[in-house]
């Protein structure tokens, strides 16, 4: 990966074959001083005459959220692919009807593709209450729950979409039938009355 503006996160990726007389260290020169992570992989076995049979990248614009991991195809059977990105994806956006219907985070409802293992863990959940007065849904808002997957190439995230909408009005209870009376005295009293509600209890 690369990058064209210095303020974006680039990757650049080196090879070299390994002779029968090597120096004991390998010093990387740099002629700026942005920070960098080194990482160097050892592998045995490879064609010395033409070790990389394929390789494809990724770019990503400012305005997107997402890297999109490159695809790729190998034209020699039982070639090593190595990954030098991460890829993680959220559960799939969901709709509840009630708050508490929210399900907890699980950072085992992830998925990782790529890269070294990273750790994954759950970021936060961002509550946007800006749409409650849509009138098909009580009470409703959108949680935005965001997981991040950590190594050492860097940071990726993902976020799932939970609407909690309740479109269910909470019912009475022994409210009792019109009636009339003679006199404001024998008006019925309204502790008898209750309420029910799918999602709490109603006030």
């Amino acid at each position: 990966m690369r990058t064209d503006e210095s303020t974006n996160v680039g990757m650049a990726t080196y090879y070299k074959i390994v002779g029968v007389s090597e120096a004991a260290v390998d010093t990387f020169m740099f002629t700026n001083s942005p920070k960098w992570a080194i990482g160097i992989s050892r592998i045995t076995g490879a064609n010395t005459s033409s070790p990389i049979n394929a390789s494809q990248d990724s770019t990503r614009a400012v305005s997107q959220a997402l890297t999109v991991a490159p695809s790729i195809t190998t034209t020699v059977a039982n070639t090593l692919v190595l990954a030098f990105y991460t890829t993680i994806t959220c559960p799939n956006d969901t709709l509840v009807g009630c708050a508490s219907l929210v399900p907890p985070s699980n950072i085992n409802s992830v998925t990782i593709t790529g890269g070294n293992t990273p750790t994954v863990s759950h970021l936060k959940d961002s509550v946007n209450r800006a749409n409650m007065a849509d009138s098909s849904c009580l009470n409703k808002k959108i949680i935005y729950r965001i997981y991040q997957a950590v190594n050492a190439c860097g940071t990726t995230r993902c976020i799932q979409k939970i609407t909690v909408c309740d479109t269910i009005k909470p019912i009475l209870v022994a409210v009792g039938r019109d009636t009339t009376v003679s006199c404001i005295a024998l008006v019925p009293g309204t502790s008898n009355v209750t309420a029910t509600d799918n999602c709490a209890t109603p006030s």
